[in-house]
């Protein structure tokens, strides 16, 4: 992933979650700079065909994996390649697709652009969830300003996890965890919340 470092230096990154509040996503949540859209979100984002550069993260690879999330087992086999009937990924239209090496390598292999990265090579010592990685992709990609939109459980209490590409569907767990993990990554940043109006 050599080839993105650096790539949007000085700009602010729009890092888009799996709040409920994404449903509502518009293009006027988002101004100028890289999008980096989490998992479905990308299907969202993509529909408002916004001129921004557009990454599509699918750091824990597909529920075809042998061994899914949550797990202390990195591992990208699958017991199946089928990758366009794979729930929890979404093939991008258009997007950039960003892929954690130990655990999504097989994920959507004949797609166009494509980068695997490691933890290592964007400063983690160890594996953390995807919001995380996100931002530390953006500062990896030289971004100076984080703007997160739809992380309802950090901005508003919303601990929800929202299927987007299945609207009103909803994970069974919640994100209390990462709401408490989330801040430390934070300090010292430039940053800001972005909830779309009609949050449910």
């Amino acid at each position: 992933m050599i080839e993105l470092k650096g790539k949007h230096p000085g700009e602010t990154a729009w890092i888009v979650a799996k709040g409920p509040s994404v449903l509502n996503l518009s293009r006027n949540d988002i101004g100028d700079g890289p999008i980096i859209a989490l998992y479905e979100t990308i299907a969202i984002v993509e529909m408002l065909d916004l001129p921004n550069p557009l990454y599509a993260l699918q750091k824990d690879g597909g529920k075809n994996k042998k061994h899914v999330a949550p797990t202390t087992i990195l591992s990208s086999e699958c017991a199946s390649r089928d990758c366009d009937h794979c729930e929890w990924v979404v093939r991008p239209q258009k997007a950039t697709l960003l892929l954690h090496d130990l655990e999504a390598e097989f994920c959507f292999p004949d797609y166009s652009p494509r980068y695997l990265f490691s933890l290592a090579e964007i400063g983690l010592s160890h594996n953390a969830f995807s919001l995380v990685c996100a931002l530390k992709i953006a500062q990896f990609m030289g971004c100076v300003k984080f703007m997160f939109v739809s992380a309802d459980a950090q901005a508003i209490g919303d601990l929800r996890c929202c299927l987007p590409i299945y609207p009103q569907r909803y994970y069974d767990h919640d994100y209390e965890a990462q709401r408490r993990m989330f801040p430390p990554y934070l300090a010292g940043l430039d940053y800001g919340w972005v909830t779309p109006k009609g949050a449910t």
